[in-house]
C-alpha cells in the first residue's frame, strides 16, 4: 500500500500524489492496477473498484492490439424483476439514463448467468431493454435466474476513445494514413485516419464518402491489427477492470481476440484447455490453434507462430507447432495483455464458447 504526499488547495481542500508507482512487473510504469482506500477518522473504510492505466507503443509496420479495460459504469446494482421478454428492471435506477448515441451494454456479475453480456436498445427510469438478436449479447433469451444478480451498465469502448484521433497520423488517402483493422466474418476490414478538410476521423476504407467511424464498437474481447503508416506513437488508455467471469462467442476457424482483463496469463490460466471444452487432437489440422503476430516482437515480420492443443494421457496440452519434442507450454506461453491473438475452433469448441470463471 503506498502512501499520498498532500498538499493544500484551498481552505477545504486537498490534492494527494501517490509516487513510485510502477507496474504490475515492478520493472516499469507501462501499465499498472491499483484501487483507493478511504479510512475516515472513526474506522469506516471504503475501497474502490480496481482501475488501471496501459502505455501502448506501435512502430512502423503492424502490430496487434488488445483493449482489456472497460468504462466505469453508468450503473451497479441489482435485477429487481424482469419485464415482458426483452427488458429488466434494475433497482434504484430510476434516474439512469443512457447516454443519447452511447452505445451500451449489461454485463452480469455473479450468479448462474455470471459473465454473460445484453445490448441495451433503451435504458430509461430504470428499465433496461435488452438486444438479442445482436451478436455482441451472449444470450438470446431471458433466463428467470437474472432476478436479483449484480449488474452493471456500461458504454462500449470505441474506436475514437481508444486510438485518439490527435496521436495517429492522418492522411489524404489510406494509404498515407495509420490504420486500424477489426477482422469480422473472415475478413479484415480497415478504417484509417482521414484528414478531410482538416478533419481527423476514423473512416472505413469501404466507405467512399468517409463518415466518421469514431464511435464504432470495440466489442468486449475482440482484438485488432493497427498498421502504422511512418511513425511510432505511444498513448496511455486508462479505464476500469473487469472483476467477473468471462464469456466470450466464438465462431468456428479463426477469432481475433483479446484478452478479459488486464494482466498477461497462461492459457492454462485463461481455462483453454479441453477440460473447459476446446478441442484437442493427435493431429495439428483437427485441434485448436493459437497464433501469435510476429510482427508484435519482430518490426516488419508478416508471419505469425503456431501452438495447437495436443491430446495427450493424462491431460491435454497446447504445444508449438514443428516442435520435435511436443514441449508442453500451456503454464508457459504468455498472452500479453496488451496484445491480440487469433484463437482457430473446430466446431465443438465454437459450440461452448469460452467460458471463464
Amino acid at each position: 500500500m503506498l502512501a499520498p504526499t498532500p498538499s493544500p488547495l484551498s481552505s477545504d481542500m486537498e490534492q494527494l500524489t501517490w509516487s513510485g508507482i510502477t507496474s504490475v512487473s515492478g520493472q516499469d510504469k507501462q501499465r499498472g492496477i491499483l484501487r483507493l482506500r478511504v479510512t475516515h477518522r472513526g474506522g469506516a473504510s471504503a475501497v474502490t473498484t480496481a482501475q488501471a492505466w496501459q502505455r501502448y507503443t506501435f512502430t512502423a509496420g503492424s502490430q496487434t492490439a488488445g483493449v482489456t479495460l472497460v468504462n466505469a459504469p453508468l450503473y451497479a446494482g441489482r435485477i429487481e424483476q424482469l419485464s415482458g421478454s426483452s427488458a429488466v428492471i434494475l433497482a434504484n435506477a430510476q434516474a439512469i439514463n443512457a447516454h443519447a448515441g452511447s452505445p451500451c451494454y449489461l454485463e452480469v456479475l455473479d450468479g448462474a448467468q455470471a459473465g454473460h453480456r445484453f445490448e441495451i436498445s433503451s435504458l430509461t427510469a430504470g428499465v433496461a431493454t435488452l438486444v438479442f438478436t445482436s451478436p455482441l449479447s451472449t444470450l438470446q433469451t431471458l433466463p428467470g435466474d437474472l432476478i436479483g444478480a449484480r449488474v452493471v451498465v456500461r458504454p462500449h469502448v470505441t474506436l475514437g476513445q481508444a486510438f485518439p484521433v490527435d496521436v495517429f497520423q492522418a492522411g489524404a488517402v489510406a494509404e498515407a494514413a495509420d490504420q486500424v483493422l477489426f477482422y469480422e466474418s473472415g475478413a479484415w476490414h480497415p478504417h484509417w485516419l482521414s484528414a478531410r478538410s482538416g478533419l481527423r476521423q476514423w473512416v472505413s476504407l469501404n466507405d467512399a464518402a468517409q463518415f466518421s467511424q469514431n464511435a464504432k464498437i470495440i466489442p468486449p474481447g475482440v482484438g485488432l491489427m493497427v498498421k502504422a503508416a511512418t511513425q511510432p506513437k505511444s498513448f496511455t488508455l486508462t479505464g476500469h477492470v473487469r472483476m467477473n467471469s468471462w464469456r466470450k462467442a466464438l465462431n468456428e476457424g479463426q477469432n481475433l481476440l483479446a484478452m478479459p482483463w488486464p494482466l498477461d496469463a497462461t492459457p492454462q490460466q485463461l481455462g483453454l484447455t479441453s477440460e473447459s471444452g476446446f478441442t484437442a487432437s493427435i493431429s495439428m489440422t483437427s485441434a485448436d490453434q493459437l497464433q501469435f503476430w510476429q510482427g508484435d516482437r519482430v518490426p516488419r515480420a508478416t508471419t505469425y507462430d503456431t501452438f495447437w492443443l495436443l491430446k495427450r494421457a493424462p491431460r491435454a496440452y497446447w504445444t508449438a507447432k514443428g516442435s520435435a519434442s511436443l514441449t508442453n507450454v500451456s503454464a508457459t506461453l504468455l498472452l500479453p495483455a496488451h496484445r491480440a491473438f487469433f484463437l482457430k475452433v473446430q466446431p465443438p469448441t465454437a459450440t461452448c464458447g469460452w467460458v471463464l470463471p
